[in-house]
């Protein structure tokens, strides 16, 4: 979460991706994908930051209601396997 809350701070303050993306060491579309979380809670760079805690919570909620969202097509495709694929690394 760190990670997430210094890519907006820097971001907020008119950093761009690449400046953030090198002073951190992540790569860029790792930057553009925590933005991604600002702009699904209508976080803009020219309005004031909610207080750390309350963004951390809705940052939480966030990507909890995308995880539970989430659907795993391979699950589904390995699921009938799943018995034999037990029992073979068992073996």
């Amino acid at each position: 979460m760190n990670e997430i809350m210094e890519t907006i701070y820097q971001w907020h303050e008119g950093r761009k991706i690449k400046q953030i993306s090198v002073s951190l060491g992540i790569d860029r579309k790792t930057v553009r994908k925590y933005l991604g979380l600002l702009n699904d809670l209508s976080i803009r760079r020219g309005n004031p930051l909610p207080e750390e805690q309350d963004l951390i919570g809705s940052l939480k909620d966030l990507m909890a209601r995308r995880a539970a969202s989430y659907r795993a097509p391979g699950i589904e495709l390995v699921g009938r396997y799943w018995d034999d694929i037990n029992l073979f690394i068992r073996t």
